[in-house]
């Protein structure tokens, strides 16, 4: 058949009934033109042109109204119905034709189509366009000077399909993803991504059709694609954007489409509840696939199809039937339409056959049989419960139990109740769902029970050895205790340790194997405090030394040895509203008695004020109140000093001050101190430091003196991290002046910043005023910025600059001038910026501030009695935040930010410095060690080989100038010079990484980092099989039997660019899993120090770190301690834990040869500011072991929350029951967060308002996740709820287990050791 062509503007129409053409016009369609081969741009004709649709408006004469036409268009017909134009109707063909309103149906024909070189239906027989924006030729349009779009990846939609669309593959090595459609099927195809979305020109976006033996290419059509194939086959679509055969071949921009007719899956689906299907075992001890239904229940089977939903035409032709193991039919067959069937398989074993059937959907077709064999078992019992939760019961205790689980969800039925039998140590007890058992019948002897629910078989008890069976332990079915008398197995100290302060109360608690009942164990003796429960409160140590507690109850006694110490004390001083040591006060000033001793915490001690005359007599002035040590061990009391004014003005001297302190009322029971002497005064007696310390926050022992005078007490200045500021800064440090005054709160201050200008007359740099506060300080924030010159040869060089204030009043329209500070000047009441002296300076340098820092801290003195170091803590490679950061030193990442600067990278962010690290992390294999690579085999400078941080070879050491054995011998901090080197040949060329990571590996390639299919090299180049790496493509690698990666050679192949930028995102990725923590430059003296005692440090960033010291003090060697560093490098002490090591029974996945285990109700609760938790426990299994203690608490904290609830890790013998998987601590449960901050557990199998999965917090509980997979728990066990959601990190458990808890399991945290 003659192609029909598509009509257009302009096309020639005769009527029948006229006597002349007409040309027809085009009314109803101005955004769809087909741009014929001739150019000509001309709109399409379609069904929406009725009317007059003609130039002239006449066919001449009408034959019919022997007048003149007047042509009145009703309807066309025979118009081409695969296309729908934009305005809704349909193409015209050449055979179409027109009702007229006058000369009826088919009056008016097309003669010609318009078109000087058509496009016709041919064109589209196999695949039919259905937007005219993509046939082709189609109209230019106007060149939007955007560059021509890099398409990524594309996806396809398809109505009322299950998945509704599809999305093309990320990347070369997967395969093309298929998707299967009916003939006719509407599909939408549309670009997902591009690699330059931010320039490209969508409009330019072409696509690609292949299949069946041809090809059409549709240029700049658009970003989205509609089409359907009418033909059985495969085709392949394609989106692209430069032209070329490369680009339009590219497969991640590729979905297949197979257009097949509908058919029947080779499997069958079976309802909820009543059957299972068991997936086929491939290997040495291969199994089918099993379909197994439920004995006794009404089981419905359904078809499945290939493509789903099956359309009702479709199913009409299905019919399905089940026959017996002898053929006999069972049920069905069902009449046409129907692709479920039901059946009751009997109540017994047996096996059925399921079968559908399609029949063809026209004459030429074949029927289509499936069928599957189908094995009827019993719902059988999977786990049981018992309803005390324990494992231990005295003689005599009776115990109930019920079937908590069986292997069919839904409820199970009256039979299979009836079906469950229940033995005792192998002994038939009872039936049904439910047990309970006497205890005065069943468990007055003292040993080990197993009770086991079964329907066929019991495995449970060992006859032979007359004890529960080896695997009773490990099966859920089987409830494994043991009858024994309560006992003692151990003393601890309630919310603290064994290292006492002298004076301070304790409770101490007797662990038991079961809870404590007097009226069944008996008393409970104590020694030393006497008798009484498992809980004995307000002991405490009399004195310094050793001593022993036990505790006695029937027979069964344990020992605890206490070590008690007086308290050390690290601050006792006066301080400022902003807990600033002061020195010196006026009235009307509230100031704060502050003692700070982290022993003491939650001791309330009474304080009071006390005045020292200089004539070794002390003078009562006041009782101050109670105050009570914080979780920090800090206690803080408001002292006005105008309370104390009275009796100090009563005092029978008259000084130019007071000289006042506090103590501490002394008491036979109350806390003890170091370092402290005892003041007497009216018959009572003190505690008072016996030294006097001033430096910063250790201040102690000191006076504060009170006087009536105006003065500025101290002027400090302090940097960014809160630290004095004693060191040389770049410009741009926000410095912040802390100002004390006393008797001035109100006044106006004149505040003047001078440059000391060394031989030069000194300037000043600022003037302004500031009002006192009412507590009596003067805060003020210094912008260093504001101080550059903008004359580079000052700013690199030092300046120094200090601080002058003065206060002015106005008397007899005079105005007096009174200085304050510094000191000197103030007694001289003038200030003569010749005469140079040294005051404490703010220093400032632009180009040396590192380097004067690092040449004067070895030789630097004591700044007001601390060492210099003490206000060294920031580290600028802290800010610069760098991916793989922790495997290099400060000095390294400092000099990658340098480097990264010179070669024009990136400097937002330090984008570039990540680069380097990301580069030299690849090049080295993540150990940035200057010796690595080929090269240190031989060590021969004569010979190939790579070294170092970049691999650096013969031919680049030549080219550098260097010899390899040299750089060998270099520190990694003095290698990057030579890196640097050699990097700086390509640097106009470093647009990505990619592209700096090539100047490396290939240099030729350097520059064509965005050219996703630029080869860099291919397989005649030995570098091709020399990278593995760099090989991603499906073809160049395969899997072997133990599903290893491995990787063709001697293959024909090539490496394309995207495949490096993959391999450099997947190590740039990695990096930030290990950025730097321990920022040496800056850290503080005993911060970091493991003392004493090995200390797990946890970190906001998700690291766990232990710290072992030299040496473990003996009192310590069962303990370990817990510090949190929360996002600000604040440290939280979390506590000290004792710990049991216990035999590793379960093998590597669940630790060494031993494990440290740690009791949970050793915990407390936390809370300081945002950083808090409270903990619930809900568990009979209360040990973790001494890691994942640290990231739970990592997890607990990086929340805050206050309603966590713990339903057990492990028992103290490392063992999970009735669990198989909480061993050695490691994995374990914890309920989910609910709306309402309650602890009561919720069901995510039900959609209860309060008791289902809508009163889950599903934000909370999603951020929760993220923490504890952050901090080690790489797996999750939940279930699905509200339709398919799942939470995040976390599998559906298809035994159902875990609908009201969270599983946590395959532990793997950020972990390193540090022995000191």
């Amino acid at each position: 058949m003659a192609d029909k062509h598509f009509v257009v503007q302009g096309a020639v129409c005769r009527c029948k009934y006229g006597s002349t053409v007409d040309k027809l016009k085009v009314i109803a369609n101005d955004k769809d033109y087909i741009n014929d081969n001739a150019g000509n741009s001309k709109a399409i004709a379609s069904t929406k042109d009725i009317g007059k649709p003609f130039e002239a408006g006449t066919f001449g004469s009408c034959s019919i109204s022997r007048s003149a036409c007047t042509p009145g268009v009703t309807a066309w017909k025979d118009f081409y119905q695969k296309v729908t134009l934009t305005n809704g109707g349909k193409i015209l063909t050449e055979e179409s034709t027109a009702a007229c309103a006058t000369g009826g149906d088919s009056a008016i024909s097309i003669e010609y189509h318009g078109q000087e070189a058509a496009v016709s239906q041919a064109h589209f027989d196999k695949v039919e366009v259905e937007s005219l924006s993509v046939l082709n030729p189609m109209a230019a349009k106007p060149d939007s000077k955007k560059e021509k779009p890099q398409v990524k990846q594309i996806k396809v939609k398809a109505d009322k399909r299950i998945p509704p669309e599809l999305q093309s593959a990320a990347d070369k090595s997967a395969p093309v993803p298929v998707l299967r459609v009916r003939p006719n099927e509407s599909l939408k195809f549309e670009v997902v991504s591009y690699y330059n979305a931010a320039k490209a020109d969508k409009d330019k976006v072409g696509w690609k059709v292949t299949g069946n033996g041809g090809t059409q290419v549709f240029e700049e059509t658009g970003p989205s694609f509609s089409l359907n194939f009418d033909e059985i086959g495969s085709y392949r679509v394609i989106a692209f954007g430069k032209t070329g055969p490369d680009v339009q071949d590219d497969t991640r921009c590729a979905i297949d489409v197979s257009v097949v007719n509908n058919s029947l899956k080779e499997e069958f689906e079976i309802g909820a509840g009543m059957g299972r299907i068991i997936p086929a075992i491939p290997g040495k001890n291969a199994k089918p696939e099993q379909y197994r239904v439920r004995r006794g229940v009404p089981v419905t089977i359904g078809a499945k199809y290939d493509i789903a939903p099956a359309t009702e035409e479709e199913k009409k032709r299905v019919s399905m039937r089940v026959t017996d193991a002898a053929g006999n039919l069972i049920a069905g067959p069902t009449e046409p339409g129907t692709d479920t069937i039901t059946f009751t398989p009997a109540n017994s074993a047996a096996t059925y056959k399921v079968t559908a059937m399609m029949l063809p959907g026209d004459t030429e077709g074949t029927s289509q049989e499936v069928s599957k064999d189908l094995i009827s078992e019993a719902n059988s019992v999977v786990s049981v419960a018992n309803t005390e939760g324990t494992h231990i019961i005295r003689p005599g205790t009776s115990m109930s139990f019920n079937v908590s689980k069986m292997s069919y969800a839904s409820p199970a039925k009256d039979f299979e109740n009836d079906a469950i039998k229940w033995q005792l140590n192998g002994k038939l007890v009872g039936t049904g769902s439910q047990l309970k058992l006497d205890g005065h019948i069943h468990f007055m002897t003292p040993g080990k029970y197993v009770v086991e629910a079964y329907v066929s078989h019991a495995d449970a008890w060992d006859a032979k050895k007359g004890k529960p069976s080896a695997n009773a332990a490990r099966s859920e079915d089987d409830w494994c205790f043991e009858v024994k008398q309560n006992e003692i197995t151990g003393l601890r100290v309630k919310d603290g340790d064994t290292q006492w302060v002298v004076g301070k109360q304790y409770t101490l608690i007797a662990d038991l194997l079961m809870p404590y009942k007097p009226e069944l164990d008996g008393p409970v003796t104590w020694v030393p405090a006497g008798g009484g429960g498992a809980t004995r409160e307000h002991v405490f140590a009399p004195a310094k030394g050793k001593f022993v507690v036990s505790a006695t109850m029937r027979g069964s006694s344990k020992k605890l040895d206490i070590n008690a110490d007086l308290a050390e004390i690290t601050r006792w001083c006066f301080t400022d509203a902003d807990n600033k040591y002061k020195p010196k006060a006026g009235w009307n000033e509230t100031l704060k008695a502050v003692i700070v001793s982290p022993k003491a915490t939650g001791e309330t001690v009474n304080l009071h004020a006390l005045e020292y005359d200089g004539d070794d007599d002390i003078n009562y002035i006041k009782d101050l109140g109670n105050v009570t040590f914080d979780a920090k061990g800090e206690a803080r009391l408001d002292v006005k000093t105008n309370d104390l004014k009275e009796k100090l003005s009563a005092l029978w001297f008259q000084g130019d001050y007071y000289r006042v302190f506090f103590g501490v009322l002394q008491k036979p029971t109350g806390v003890q101190f170091q370092g402290t002497k005892t003041v007497n005064s009216e018959g009572k007696k003190f505690w008072f430091p016996a030294k006097a310390s001033h430096l910063t926050e250790n201040e102690k022992g000191n006076f504060i003196y009170i006087s009536k005078k105006p003065e500025i007490v101290s002027v400090s200045f302090f940097d960014s991290t809160d630290y004095p500021a004693y060191k040389v800064y770049p410009y741009g440090e926000k410095i912040k002046i802390h100002i004390q005054t006393k008797n001035l709160a109100g006044e106006e201050l004149i505040f003047q910043l001078w440059e000391n200008k060394y031989k030069a007359e000194d300037k000043c740099v600022q003037h302004s005023k500031f009002k006192v506060l009412a507590n009596e300080t003067l805060p003020i924030n210094l912008d260093t910025s504001k101080l550059k010159t903008g004359v580079a040869a000052q700013d690199n060089a030092l300046r120094n600059f200090y601080v002058v204030l003065k206060y002015e009043k106005t008397k007899d329209d005079k105005t007096l001038v009174n200085y304050m500070y510094p000191e000197k000047i103030a007694d001289a009441n003038a200030y003569n910026p010749a005469d140079i002296n040294f005051y404490h300076h703010i220093k400032l340098s632009a180009a040396q501030a590192d380097k004067l820092n690092n040449a004067t801290r070895p030789v630097a003195p004591a700044v007001l009695g601390e060492p210099m170091d003490r206000a060294v803590t920031e580290c600028m490679c802290q800010k610069y935040d760098l991916v793989w950061g922790a495997k290099v030193s400060c000095a390294f990442r400092k000099r990658v930010v340098q480097m990264a600067a010179k070669l024009g990278l990136p400097t937002k962010d330090n984008e570039g410095a990540n680069w380097l690290m990301t580069v030299m992390a690849l090049e080295s294999s993540r150990s940035f060690s200057p010796e690595c690579g080929t090269f240190k085999d031989h060590k021969d400078d004569s010979r190939q080989g790579y070294v170092g941080l970049v691999q650096i070879g013969k031919a680049a050491a030549l080219d550098l100038g260097v010899k390899r054995s040299e750089l060998m011998k270099l520190t990694a901090e003095q290698q990057l010079e030579w890196v640097e080197k050699f990097l700086t040949k390509n640097k106009a060329k470093y647009k990505s990484k990619t592209d700096l990571y090539l100047a490396i590996n290939y240099p030729a390639a350097c520059g064509h980092g965005d050219e996703p299919n630029y080869v860099v090299y291919d397989s005649s180049n030995p570098a091709y099989d020399d990278n593995k790496m760099f090989k991603r493509e499906k073809d160049e690698y395969y899997f072997d039997e133990k599903g290893r990666k491995k990787y063709y050679s001697g293959k024909k192949g090539s490496s394309k660019v995207w495949e490096f930028e993959e391999a450099i995102n997947e190590i740039y990725e990695e990096g930030k899993s290990h950025k730097a923590s321990d920022f040496s430059c800056q850290q503080k003296p005993g911060v970091f120090d493991a003392k004493e005692i090995v200390t797990y440090h946890i970190y906001a960033d998700g690291r766990l770190e232990r710290q072992v010291p030299k040496e473990v003090k003996e009192e310590y060697k069962k303990k370990y301690k817990y510090v949190y560093h929360d996002k600000n490098s604040k440290e939280h002490i979390l506590g000290i834990f004792n710990f049991k090591t216990i035999n590793n029974n379960y093998g590597a996945t669940y630790g060494g040869k031993t494990v440290d285990l740690i009791d949970i109700r050793e915990l407390k609760d936390y809370a300081n500011g945002d950083v808090k938790f409270k903990l619930t426990l809900n568990t009979v299994r209360y040990f973790v072991n001494d890691k994942t203690l640290g990231s739970l608490l990592g997890a607990l904290l990086e929340c805050g929350y206050e309603d966590y609830t713990f339903n057990g890790f492990s028992h103290a013998n490392g063992s999970s029951s009735p669990s198989k998987s909480h061993k050695n601590g490691y994995n374990g449960d914890l309920r989910y967060l609910r709306k309402d901050k309650a602890i009561d557990k919720i069901d995510l199998f039900s959609a209860s308002e309060t008791a289902g999965w809508k009163a889950m917090d599903v934000d909370r509980q999603k951020k929760f996740n993220d923490a504890l997979y952050k901090f080690g728990w790489k797996s999750m066990l939940s279930q699905t709820y509200n339709g398919n959601q799942l939470l995040n990190h976390c599998q559906n458990d298809a035994d159902n287990d875990h609908n009201d808890h969270l599983h946590i399991q395959h532990y793997s945290p950020n972990y390193k050791e540090v022995k000191e």
